[in-house]
């Protein structure tokens, strides 16, 4: 279980991976991430399941 966004950075940095991340508020990084996303980056959205939906 991951504790907060640094934690996760570090895993993703131990890996060598590249990955998008958005807060589900945000509707210009959620375009962004999935943009990414199209190009073959992981994407990682946050926030209540209901406010990414709806963005």
């Amino acid at each position: 279980m991951l504790r907060d966004l640094n934690e996760l950075v570090e895993r993703i940095r131990g890996k060598k991976k590249i990955v998008a991340i958005a807060g589900a508020e945000d509707k210009e990084a959620i375009k962004a991430v999935s943009e990414a996303q199209e190009l073959g980056v992981s994407a990682i959205l946050f926030g209540k399941k209901e406010i990414i939906e709806k963005n």
